[in-house]
């Protein structure tokens, strides 16, 4: 895998295997004082040659490129994603679908979005998953 940062990308916030590439997908939290979510990035390798830097390629929003730096947001910090997701391919309808929690630890929904591909276009279902209610602190029943 290349550096695990690449222009401030933390490589590694979820990975999946599909057919012959290893897929990972990269977060970055852009500045600001009240923004909570990360931008996503996508970046593929076929799998025998995943040790091989020169084999990574970044996807543009239009195909696969050989510089890092060319990388586009396939998912808006705007959604409140986290640094981190859970990734699956339905195994009937072949689509990709991923759950992660809304803003950090202000977020209390836990939130879905769902492709046709890998590469996009993203959408987000409308309504959460689940909503976490409040820890009580002293009940340690």
């Amino acid at each position: 895998m290349p550096a695990i940062t690449v222009d401030g990308i933390a490589w590694g916030a979820a990975t999946l295997v599909d057919r012959s590439y290893l897929y990972v997908f990269g977060s970055h939290k852009p500045e600001g004082k009240f923004i909570w979510g990360f931008d996503y990035y996508l970046a593929r390798v076929p799998l025998a040659s995943r040790a091989t830097v020169s084999a990574w390629r970044y996807w543009t929003g239009s195909g696969w490129s050989a510089k890092a730096d060319q990388s586009a947001i396939i998912m808006p910090y705007r959604w409140g994603v986290e640094s981190a997701i859970s990734l699956r391919r339905d195994p009937i309808t072949r689509k990709f679908t991923f759950v992660t929690k809304e803003f950090s630890f202000l977020g209390k929904r836990i939130l879905r979005g769902r492709a046709p591909a890998l590469t996009g276009t993203w959408s987000l279902d409308p309504n959460p998953v689940a909503v976490l209610t409040d820890w009580d602190d002293n009940d340690m029943t």
